[in-house]
C-alpha cells in the first residue's frame, strides 16, 4: 500500500545549467507571463530542496500548486512548465439553440 499523500516524498528535481540559466531568466523576467515566472520559481525552489509548504507561503499560492508544477517538470522536463492542450466542446454543444 502507497503512502498516503500527505506523507510522499516530494518529486526530486534537479537542472542542469542551462535549465537553471533559462528558469531564473523566466523568474526575473518583467516579460515573461505571470504564469510561467510562478512556475519558474516553483521549480527553482524544489532543485534547492524548498518543502513545498514553505515554497506556497513564500509564493502565496496553495501547496496543490507547487506539487503541480513540481511534478510536471519532475516527468516531463523543461516542457511539462508549459499549458496542457484543453479538449473543447464543440461549437454545436456549446451554443443555445437558435429560435425556430
Amino acid at each position: 500500500m502507497g503512502m498516503p499523500r500527505c506523507c510522499a516524498p516530494p518529486c526530486a528535481v534537479t537542472l542542469d545549467d542551462s535549465e537553471e540559466a533559462t528558469l531564473r531568466r523566466r523568474a526575473n523576467s518583467a516579460r515573461a507571463a505571470q504564469r510561467d515566472a510562478l512556475r519558474a520559481r516553483i521549480v527553482l525552489a524544489a532543485a534547492q530542496d524548498t518543502p513545498n509548504a514553505q515554497t506556497a507561503v513564500a509564493l502565496g499560492v496553495h501547496v496543490d500548486t507547487v506539487r503541480k508544477w513540481r511534478r510536471r517538470f519532475s516527468k516531463h522536463g523543461m516542457d511539462g512548465l508549459r499549458d496542457r492542450l484543453r479538449r473543447v466542446a464543440p461549437a454545436s454543444s456549446r451554443r443555445p439553440p437558435l429560435p425556430k
